[in-house]
């Protein structure tokens, strides 16, 4: 019986251990990157998680991160990663603030990657011309939404809890919430998701 007690103890405390763990450390995140080995030595840099304002429809939804400042002549902007709704992902391009609103232009060449998962890929690109292809280093996923199950704006392990929760089917998860919860984005909401989400937010990041 005493034992049981002291199970039943533990087992209440773990949530508390996990809280004060989770707040010792930062968690995984891919709001910033680094590009690094492009053949064309301009982009490979450090770069930040920014949104892309625009007025065209056909680049609503688009991610930037922005990398290395660039000039041409007169025209002042930025190297960036970006990442089309529901499309390809682009590194190279050169991104100018202008107008109340974001350019795109094409210099020399690109990068180009075909993934279609949220978080930026590390591997896979291609080149157009500009020599050998990058990588791309990041701490994590827990950006543009993955893993914040309850949209509070912030991955806590608020988010862990209700992750657990539908995969253990003690809640269903309405459609954002299980979107959120495929943190490893195969497609599916498993104990892999809770153990990935877990870990980044405690900063084991993969």
């Amino acid at each position: 019986m005493r034992s049981q007690r002291l199970l039943r103890m533990l087992w209440c405390l773990l949530p508390l251990v996990c809280f004060w763990i989770a707040a010792q450390a930062d968690p995984c995140s891919c709001d910033e990157l680094t590009v690094s080995g492009a053949g064309d030595t301009r982009i490979n840099g450090t770069y930040t998680h920014e949104p892309f304002i625009t007025t065209q429809e056909w680049f609503e939804g688009t991610e930037m991160w922005i990398g290395p400042a660039y000039s041409i002549a007169s025209i002042h902007g930025n190297w960036a990663v970006l990442h089309f709704e529901d499309s390809t992902w682009f590194a190279g391009l050169f991104v100018v603030y202008s107008g109340g609103e974001h350019v795109i232009y094409v210099i020399d060449h690109w990068y180009q990657n075909s993934s279609t998962k949220r978080c930026p890929p590390k591997n896979g690109w291609t080149s157009s011309g500009g020599g050998a292809a990058p990588t791309i280093a990041r701490d994590g996923c827990l950006c543009l939404g993955i893993g914040d199950l309850d949209a509070d704006g912030a991955v806590t392990m608020i988010d862990a809890r209700l992750c657990l929760q539908i995969v253990t089917d003690v809640i269903p998860g309405t459609p954002e919430q299980r979107a959120a919860a495929d943190v490893d984005e195969d497609g599916d909401v498993d104990h892999d998701d809770v153990d990935l989400l877990a870990e980044q937010l405690i900063g084991l990041c993969p």
